[in-house]
């Protein structure tokens, strides 16, 4: 896909055709008709155009973030959307034989497992795993919780969804910006 990446040395490189190896944690980029591959250490943030969407899907290195159990996050994090509260996701896989090159263009190789975590943070490098129910996942959003369940409620939405979790915290981060 075409893209752009943002290196860490404050570079970039703009307009390109790439792709996003995750078992080898770096990117594939076509320049003049040979391809280079930068590793993630080299990269703050990417994006790519996608004809399927209206914007350009971009993805931050994980490495910028700590869990609340003081991990590190190894691989880039798409955002899903930002405000007030931005909701992060993290493909990884699992490779049966180390001979496959997932790629996010062509993750659907039998051989390949993908899988998705989803991510909150407020601003700080902090991340907070989405995992559970409502309850659980209630205290993300201090001080609008009442809105919150009830908008959660009467939508029906799910925080194992992903376009249900787009749509709360969205929700959320309107609630916060109209104060």
């Amino acid at each position: 896909m075409m893209g752009n990446i943002y290196l860490s040395n404050d570079e970039y490189l703009k307009g390109y055709y790439l792709r996003y190896d995750m078992l080898k944690n770096q990117i594939e980029v076509i320049i003049d008709n040979r391809y280079h591959y930068i590793t993630h250490h080299q990269i703050d943030r990417f994006e790519w155009y996608n004809a399927d969407r209206l914007k350009a899907s971009e993805f931050i290195n994980g490495s910028a973030f700590i869990l609340a159990s003081d991990e590190k996050i190894n691989g880039f994090l798409e955002v899903l959307t930002s405000g007030e509260l931005t909701l992060l996701k993290r493909k990884f896989v699992y490779a049966l034989r180390e001979s496959t090159s997932p790629t996010l263009v062509n993750d659907t190789d039998s051989e390949i497992r993908v899988f998705e975590t989803y991510f909150l943070t407020q601003g700080e490098n902090q991340l907070e795993e989405i995992n559970g129910g409502r309850r659980k996942n209630m205290p993300f959003f201090e001080g609008h919780e009442k809105a919150m369940n009830k908008f959660i409620k009467d939508n029906n939405l799910r925080f194992n969804n992903e376009i249900d979790l787009i749509t709360m915290v969205d929700y959320y981060n309107n609630l916060c910006a109209s104060q």
